[in-house]
């Protein structure tokens, strides 16, 4: 509702409507017994009562608080003016006098209100700042601390300090720059590239060109049973060891990484640079007597030729992955991608996503989630997709949602309806709980702990029963901002549960930087669980640590009858999956719970 932000009381849109209409009411009320002749005792009793209604709406309804009152305020005072022009009552004249003064100290307050609440804004954003810069740097320093390989960042001798511009972005697992640093980089180039553009006599003469490489590797064995944590740190040291020094390296997640080159190279040799960055990467998992073996994959965006903005040539360059063939590198600037959403710009996705809104073909379906003995804890929420009836997977739409910049609009839907669903169902039952999925990007919006706090309000939904589902791979690119929500929801009863644990990048020593209550198992992790020995070992083992440390354990995508017994009997606490349930609809969900 507009105007709710400027509200320091009655926030919850019920409460708010209700005590304007209870205190109009009650001012008419006494205008109208006014107006039918009293006595002066009387009269004046009920200009005081108005004059108290008055103040109320303008210092607890905001704004529009302030609105009301006036219109009722200048209301009286034209009956008022009436009655001692037209009709010659003896009380009018000061009954006029106290309404008139009244509108002005309304107006003072209001004057003061509005001062007083720029200033603490100004002083709270000043306190956010402070907060997270100090978040930052002691991230910053647990990381240099936790990291077990140091790798050099060096830049153009020409070039700003390294520590002036990357310093707030660091991956903590490689400390390579992240791909919030690559491309502030980036945008930092194109900003003084345009700047020299735009004071040069011939503007073209004057272009600073640069290349982003994506590299990705995949091994071709599981390695669940093994250190990924130092896979990735050696493949983070060979990389970088093979980059020109004056190039600078980035890890985005998992196995991607990110080289931003500034020496304009013809396509064959940037084919060879990008050949020997792969041999490099092989060499990293070689010796003479054992191989993993593993795959690369590469993607170039170029400046000026692809585009002006560092996080849409980050995009480009992922879009535009493809295998590189071991000896050779077929670069092409075309994407490799088969997306029925490739040829519609950024404008034609949001207007898709905004239709399924409205037309429902974008809807949200919720998972129970079950004890070891199969008793009701709650459910998950999930959002879903069927575009002109056709199913589209939860991973490729909501990518495609995050490319176009909409996946805030789709965040705020899936928040508030999974927030009706929680109060509909704690009707039922007042212990179900709810697991809300927020998205990387979610968690970098400064303002979303206040839009959750106020989403919850709205919907009277029980905050104890709410749980975050976080997604694992923010603890490297957004562990900041992290700290940042769960210092904004302390005491707010919100609990985190750490997602996708196991399905690639897992780390054991970031866990504890959050009050995590929950950890959420991948589904790739425990997929072999029931013929894989040391899968079994590796769940039991992760399960009792985390018992150890008073954080439950949930095994997602549950389904075989043997997956569940293996993991019922390890110790785990929370179940869902195909076996035991699938995603149902909200009234689906009332009519189980009902069962």
């Amino acid at each position: 509702m507009a105007g709710k932000s400027d509200r320091a009381f009655l926030r919850n849109n019920t409460a708010y409507f209700a005590f304007v209409v209870a205190l109009t009411t009650v001012f008419i009320a006494c205008l109208a017994v006014q107006c039918v002749g009293t006595s002066d005792a009387v009269a004046l009793i009920l200009l005081f009562v108005t004059m108290i209604i008055s103040f109320l709406m303008n210092i607890l309804l905001g704004k529009y608080g302030f609105y009301a009152s006036f219109a009722l305020n200048f209301i009286q005072f034209m009956i008022y003016l009436y009655e001692m022009t037209a009709l010659s009552q003896d009380n009018a004249a000061y009954m006029l006098a106290g309404t008139f003064t009244i509108m002005v100290i309304n107006f003072l307050l209001q004057f003061f209100i509005v001062r007083m609440r720029t200033n603490i804004l100004g002083e709270k954003t000043s306190r956010a700042g402070e907060r997270h810069s100090k978040i930052t740097r002691q991230l910053e320093e647990d990381a240099v601390t936790r990291s077990r390989l140091i790798v050099s960042h060096d830049l153009a001798p020409s070039e700003t300090p390294y520590e002036e511009s990357v310093t707030p972005h660091m991956d903590p697992l490689t400390t390579l720059p992240g791909r919030e640093m690559v491309r502030d980089r980036m945008d930092k180039l194109i900003a003084s590239d345009i700047d020299k553009m735009r004071r040069a006599k011939i503007p073209d003469e004057k272009r600073s060109a640069f290349s982003l490489i994506c590299l990705k590797v995949t091994p071709e064995v599981s390695l669940k049973n093994q250190n990924i944590e130092l896979f990735i740190q050696s493949l983070a040291h060979h990389i970088r060891g093979a980059a020109d020094p004056s190039d600078m390296v980035g890890r985005v997640a998992g196995t991607e990484f990110l080289i931003l080159t500034r020496r304009l190279m013809p396509d064959k040799v940037l084919g060879d640079y990008v050949s020997a960055l792969c041999k490099a990467c092989a060499s990293a998992f070689s010796s003479s007597t054992d191989t993993i073996p593993v795959r690369t994959f590469c993607g170039i965006s170029n400046y000026p030729d692809d585009g002006t903005n560092g996080g849409a040539l980050i995009t480009l360059a992922e879009d535009r992955l493809k295998e590189v063939t071991p000896g050779s590198f077929n670069y092409s600037k075309t994407s490799s991608s088969e997306s029925p959403f490739a040829d519609m710009s950024r404008d034609d996705i949001a207007a898709a996503f905004e239709r399924s809104i409205s037309d429902g073909s974008l809807y949200m379906v919720y998972q129970p989630c079950f004890t070891y003995d199969k008793k009701l804890l709650g459910f998950e929420a999930l959002i879903r997709w069927n575009r002109g009836g056709v199913p589209v997977s939860p991973a490729d739409f909501l990518s495609l949602a995050e490319r176009a910049d909409y996946i805030r609009r789709i965040g705020g839907f899936s928040l508030e309806k999974s927030l009706e669903f929680l109060a509909q169902i704690n009707e039922i039952n007042p212990d179900l709980t709810l697991n809300i999925n927020v998205s990387p990007v979610q968690l970098r919006d400064t303002e979303f702990s206040e839009s959750l706090r106020n989403a919850v309000s709205n919907s009277g939904a029980e905050p104890s029963n709410i749980i975050l589902d976080i997604p694992e791979e923010s603890l490297t690119t957004c562990l900041a901002q992290l700290r940042t929500l769960t210092e904004d929801l302390e005491g707010s009863g919100i609990r985190l549960a750490l997602n996708n644990f196991g399905g690639g990048y897992s780390s054991f020593n970031t866990i504890p930087l959050l009050p995590v209550s929950i950890l959420k198992l991948d589904s790739d992790f425990i997929s072999d669980i029931k013929d894989n020995p040391v899968t079994r070992i590796l769940a039991a083992s992760t399960i009792s640590l985390m018992h150890d440390t008073d954080i439950k354990v949930c095994a997602t995508a549950i389904d075989t009858p043997e997956a569940f017994t293996v993991l019922a009997g390890a110790g785990c606490d929370i179940f869902q999956g195909e076996f035991l349930k699938s995603p149902m609809t909200s009234d689906e969900a009332v009519r189980f719970i009902n069962a």
